[in-house]
């Protein structure tokens, strides 16, 4: 099993020097010469707010709500909510290093993994496996029974290290997370790993323009069986993204990284 384990690490280290070799499709995010602490005179003090529209707009909403559910120690603060989507605090980058995945890792089991299901939005059908046609349809992926042998959890949904923030005092937060009805996956913390494992194959590389990190292994690579599912789960989202997106150079690695992590599996 250790030689497993090393195999597949390996084959992950060499794929994700692929991205360095990538063209990006965007910069980094940077405000050059921009104050982010916009003062005027008297005791007022001006920030900047992030607007997000959706089409279709019932997504925006729900994830206002669900956004609002995981809480400030989790996501970026709701402001408000209006007709076409919703408000929420502006809030820099996280930085990056080499220990990100870990810690991306670790806040979610502190915030997130180990959280009662209890009064989930939408939890009436967070259970439910029409993800198994859909996906099936879509991508042409039947899901093996191994792939979902985890209990069933709150999870973000898509914890990205491009979906994570950093707020004042340097602590993290991740916008963005799926309704758990809007998932078309199984509600299971492999599908999280699978989403930090895509940032640490280069998504934010060929996305964003970032610098390449050779990143520390997330506890969850540890174990052949959970870094099998998280690698699994990784080549499914590689896949809808590259058929969502196949004309960009994201789209492109995408659909060469996934077809790779297939071939791995297949080899096991």
């Amino acid at each position: 099993m250790a030689n497993e384990l090393e195999r597949l690490q390996d084959k992950l280290r060499d794929l994700a020097k692929f991205s360095g070799r990538c063209t990006p499709d965007g910069a980094p995010f940077i405000l050059n010469g921009f104050n982010l602490q916009l003062r005027g005179y008297g005791h007022s003090t001006l920030s900047l707010a992030v607007h997000k529209a959706t089409e279709p707009v019932e997504f925006a909403h729900e994830q206002a709500e669900f956004m609002l559910f995981l809480g400030e120690q989790v996501c970026p603060r709701i402001l408000s909510v209006d007709e076409i989507g919703y408000v929420m605090e502006f809030l820099q980058p996280a930085r990056i290093f080499v220990d990100s995945v870990w810690a991306q890792e670790r806040f979610l089991y502190k915030n997130v993994w180990t959280r009662s299901l209890e009064d989930v939005p939408f939890a009436k059908i967070i259970g439910d496996d029409t993800w198994h046609g859909e996906l099936s349809r879509t991508i042409g992926i039947d899901v093996p029974e191994w792939a979902i042998n985890e209990p069933i959890c709150l999870i973000h949904g898509d914890p990205t290290l491009d979906n994570t923030l950093m707020i004042n005092n340097g602590s993290i937060r991740i916008t963005d997370p799926i309704p758990p009805h809007r998932l078309v996956r199984p509600s299971i913390r492999a599908i999280d790993h699978g989403k930090i494992l895509q940032s640490f194959l280069g998504w934010e590389v060929v996305f964003r323009g970032m610098p390449r990190v050779e990143f520390m292994w997330p506890s969850f690579m540890l174990d052949i069986d959970s870094a099998k599912r998280a690698v699994f789960w990784c080549m499914v989202a590689l896949k809808r993204i590259a058929l969502r997106n196949n004309s960009c150079n994201a789209g492109l690695w995408a659909q060469t990284i996934g077809e790779e992590l297939k071939q791995c599996l297949q080899s096991f």
